[in-house]
């Protein structure tokens, strides 16, 4: 029996990650949800229990009853069902498919939109956004964008009379809302196109959340008030936009996008309130491989 050769390192994988190589494929699923799992799981009892722990104890002396029941499942289906996308994407790509990846920054902004039963009136807000993004191709029409993004800004502010007696009593709240987030978008490519579009969840770690509140009333003296937000919730989302790379110079790209997320966990925990936002910007990229 001759045993077949792979040109190269990739060509092997998807030798033997072929759909009729069964097991190679079961392994490999497998293995990617292990992966996502592990991690939710991580987050969601490790992280939160020890916290929790270690608060508790502290300030009451007192041994608490660790939480290991989240509501995670709608987390896990989604990252559950973005894994097995991007698994059919790689076990279906034809042996010698060429590889490419684009790697640069991004920056532009967020229109951001809070709502939730807590929240007297919508809250409109507009937020600076820079990272990094990775570019993958795996065929001419199918691949996946990873970004990290450092600084991602969903602040937002709302205005509401307050009917309680006071003439003219208004209140304007300000939140300063950031995250650090991770994105992992499967990319869909139009054939013979520069034109994409990308879908996939969206992770975020807060790293900002302070607030502003003034109270106004004719014939009284203006009230406000500072301080820093408590409880604040790690960001799960789904986003899903479209990009155009236009050619600039060899190798080298500008990529107009937008997106839309739609923020699925509470911006605090005690607080019924989600984040939505619409972001319009562009990523400079340079071919590595």
């Amino acid at each position: 029996m001759v045993r077949r050769k792979a040109p190269a390192l990739r060509s092997e994988l998807f030798y033997w990650l072929e759909p009729s190589r069964p097991i190679a494929s079961h392994l490999f699923l497998h293995f990617l949800f292990c992966i996502f799992d592990a991690c939710l799981d991580y987050e969601s009892s490790r992280l939160l229990d020890i916290q929790f722990f270690v608060d508790t104890y502290y300030r009451s002396n007192t041994t608490p009853q660790l939480q290991t029941e989240r509501n995670i499942p709608m987390k896990k289906m989604t990252l559950y069902a973005f894994a097995l996308v991007i698994s059919v994407v790689v076990l279906t790509a034809p042996a010698g498919a060429q590889f490419s990846m684009k790697v640069g920054p991004i920056t532009g902004m967020n229109f951001n939109i809070g709502t939730g039963s807590d929240v007297p009136e919508t809250m409109t807000g507009i937020g600076l956004v820079f990272g990094g993004e990775a570019d993958m191709s795996f065929s001419p029409t199918v691949g996946m964008i990873t970004r990290l993004i450092f600084y991602d800004n969903m602040s937002g502010s709302y205005s509401e009379m307050i009917n309680d007696g006071l003439p003219n009593h208004t209140r304007d709240l300000s939140a300063s809302v950031a995250y650090f987030t991770i994105d992992a978008l499967f990319k869909l490519q139009l054939k013979n196109s520069n034109f994409y579009f990308f879908a996939g969840p969206s992770f975020g770690i807060n790293v900002e959340g302070s607030y502003e509140v003034t109270e106004k009333a004719t014939g009284y003296q203006d009230y406000k008030a500072k301080g820093s937000m408590q409880d604040m919730s790690a960001r799960f989302a789904i986003k899903a936009g479209a990009g155009y790379d236009i050619s600039i110079a060899r190798n080298l790209e500008l990529t107009p996008n937008a997106s839309f997320a739609f923020g699925l966990t509470k911006v605090q925990s005690n607080v019924s309130s989600r984040i939505m936002n619409i972001f319009a910007g562009a990523t400079l990229k340079f071919h590595v491989l």
